[in-house]
């Protein structure tokens, strides 16, 4: 019979659910007692200056992303017109 390995840093703590529906071991009438039974969407409430803060982050990402776009159309854009005016 093949030793199980024992690790140090292992105490059994979960982390997050691994019963998720589509894995092939999802059960769904399994209640895990390690867990709590919250739901997290209901309890984190963002304030007004959050929104705005996330909001911002969100443009930020969005502008980086269009002016690499931008950028990468001009430099194509400007290399037709110099080898077909050739």
């Amino acid at each position: 019979m093949k030793k199980r390995r024992e690790y140090d840093d292992d105490n059994g703590q979960t982390f997050a659910e691994m019963n998720v529906d589509g894995m092939p071991w999802y059960d769904p009438n399994r209640k895990d007692s390690i867990l709590p039974d919250t739901n997290y969407a209901q309890r984190m409430e963002l304030s007004g200056k959050d929104k705005f803060h996330a909001f911002l982050g969100i443009l930020a990402a969005v502008a980086v992303v269009t002016v690499v776009f931008a950028v990468i159309y001009f430099l194509v854009i400007l290399a037709m017109t110099v080898i077909w005016n050739h």
